[in-house]
């Protein structure tokens, strides 16, 4: 497959991605006038890469490499045009700068290419769908881990389960590992607010608990951001005029002290943040985006969008752009952000949102709903201007999951409630790319079922 400069080319297990030197995404900051590198491509492993690049004219050629800066060399000592180079002994799901030079090495001729080692070389594992947690056809949280592979367009039933089954829980990928913090359990057929912070390693298929949450939190959202965890807005009580959080961000440092549980702190925000609950929040651009949700001392839905920004502490003094058509609740949300390695790296970042409800409930569960039919995309680049409406969704459902597949340029919409505590196994998709224009109609035949029915449930690709 092509777009414009960018040709793909899968092997096996191994990616290889060919890119040609001009309008690649790859080389913003190098000098091409002097640079003797005419091509190169990437094959991506988790521990092992190899760079193949083209010279301009025959000539022994050099490899430097590193995860700053570069404190690898290695020698292609033929008289050649192309050259190839396998870098070893590389850490799984760790940014790296590689610099091919022709001839001698020289500061005037650096051609830089980053990339970003695999998390592991089980392909189904890094760009698969993992479904956690969510409400049940029974009415009770689920605890089945499901994952979809949306290349083979296959499911991997009950591929692991949540020691503590929940809902409305906040679920975030860190380094590679699902982190599931808060929500809601089952106790003796009543629901109980949790605070236990549980985390899945797909790769070694193997659950720890971290420290618990410093008080009971459901219907917040939440972000990974360099080495922690961010948990705002959100509840305290079931009933969430007594207990939505007011301005308090918790802050999770997984690896401190070395070898424990983790430690959490909580703090004040130096801005208002939302008092709403069931916000739907990614992360994108080492921020928080948070967008919709329910007021808590009404219960009504609202379009609003902001952004937490961890590093300030605060949220963006800008206009966020708000949801289009009705207000509402319980949103399905996706950040879409290329990186090197991907099959189209070039496209734009943004954001995914779909379905919802548009009638509020203090409750939680909500005791009433009014599923949407409403899908948005944002694209952030240059800058988020607005959210546009796309392509209603075939049918209306409320708290699905939403993700994106970076192989096929589609987001999938998964399961949700299409009415009152009634989950749904249908999966939906429709082609994505904010470069371009959204495409259509929606896939509604074909897309293998949901292996079990659920809502208020998340969606994560471990690779992002």
């Amino acid at each position: 497959m092509k777009l414009k400069n960018v040709y793909v080319v899968v092997l096996g297990f191994w990616a290889v991605f060919f890119i040609r030197c001009e309008n690649s995404p790859f080389l913003e900051g190098t000098n091409n006038t002097t640079n003797k590198v005419e091509w190169f491509h990437i094959s991506l492993g988790a521990k092992q890469t190899t760079l193949n690049w083209s010279c301009s004219s025959s000539t022994k050629a050099w490899l430097a490499y590193g995860k700053h800066t570069p404190d690898s060399f290695k020698a292609s000592m033929m008289n050649e045009k192309i050259h190839s180079v396998q870098m070893d002994h590389l850490e799984p799901n760790t940014d790296y700068m590689a610099y091919p030079y022709c001839g001698e090495m020289s500061e005037e001729k650096i051609f830089s290419v980053p990339f970003k080692t695999w998390i592991s070389d089980d392909p189904i594992k890094t760009r698969g769908i993992w479904i956690v947690g969510g409400i049940g056809a029974d009415r009770k949280p689920v605890a089945e881990i499901d994952l979809y592979d949306p290349v083979e367009n296959k499911w991997y039933p009950a591929v692991s389960r949540i020691p503590t089954p929940r809902a409305y829980a906040s679920v975030v990928n860190h380094k590679g590992i699902i982190f599931v913090i808060g929500g809601i359990i089952d106790v003796s057929g009543a629901f109980v607010i949790s605070n236990k912070v549980e985390a899945y390693d797909p790769i070694s298929n193997t659950w720890r608990s971290y420290a618990d949450l410093p008080t009971n939190i459901q219907g917040a959202v939440a972000t990974s951001v360099e080495n922690n965890i961010y948990v705002l807005a959100g509840t305290t009580t079931m009933d969430m005029t007594t207990g939505t959080l007011t301005n308090q961000v918790y802050k999770l440092f997984p690896d401190i002290p070395e070898g424990s549980a983790g430690t959490w702190v909580n703090y004040t925000s130096s801005t208002n943040i939302y008092k709403k609950i069931d916000m739907s929040g990614c992360t994108i651009g080492g921020t928080l985006f948070f967008t919709g949700g329910r007021f808590f001392n009404s219960g009504n839905p609202d379009p609003s969008s902001d952004v937490y920004v961890p590093s300030a502490n605060a949220v963006t003094s800008f206009n966020e752009p708000s949801l289009t058509g009705d207000s509402r609740h319980g949103a399905g949300i996706a950040c879409i952000r290329p990186q090197a390695g991907d099959p189209y790296p070039a496209d734009r970042s943004g954001v995914i949102a779909a379905g919802g409800s548009t009638t509020g409930s203090i409750t939680q569960p909500a005791g009433i709903i009014s599923p949407s039919f409403q899908f948005d995309y944002l694209s952030t680049e240059p800058t988020a201007a607005s959210f546009t409406a796309g392509p209603s969704i075939p049918i209306a459902r409320y708290f699905p999951s939403v993700e994106y597949s970076y192989e096929n340029r589609k987001a999938y919409v998964m399961g949700g409630a299409v009415s009152l505590n009634v989950p749904s196994t249908n999966v939906y998709a429709i082609e994505v790319n904010l470069s371009g224009a959204v495409g259509g109609p929606w896939e509604t035949s074909g897309l293998a079922s949901m292996p079990r029915a659920r809502y208020a449930h998340s969606a994560v690709i471990i690779s992002r």
